[in-house]
């Protein structure tokens, strides 16, 4: 995601920090085009224009408020591996799973790059 801004340095890219987590583990990832806001992601997400979004709640959350967005997930190869073999769903986002079709494109492992 990071390589994505700095391939787009006209655009502002926006982090939306867990309020759980040090503020000084985000700052290692600000940059000249990327901005770090903590626990005010609605606020984020009504001012956004597209997003990355990892899975989890965040996908459903930045659909309700109409964002395109594109979900990314890469983990380790083995435990990606074992977990497909655990467990049988055609997508890994709530929002896709929802609606049982590819509304949100997913980017996963190998798929998940900056081009």
């Amino acid at each position: 995601m990071l390589e994505v801004a700095k391939q787009n340095p006209n655009f502002e890219f926006v982090i939306a920090g867990a309020p759980s987590i040090s503020t000084d583990f985000y700052k290692q990832y600000s940059g000249e085009n990327i901005k770090i806001i903590i626990g005010n992601s609605y606020e984020l997400l009504m001012n956004a224009h597209a997003a990355l979004v990892t899975s989890g709640t965040a996908t459903l959350e930045t659909a309700l408020f109409k964002v395109p967005q594109i979900v990314c997930y890469k983990g380790n190869a083995l435990s990606y591996q074992i977990a497909r073999r655990l467990v049988k769903v055609k997508y890994i986002s709530l929002v896709n799973l929802i609606l049982d079709k590819p509304a949100v494109k997913e980017l996963i492992q190998g798929y998940m790059n900056a081009k």
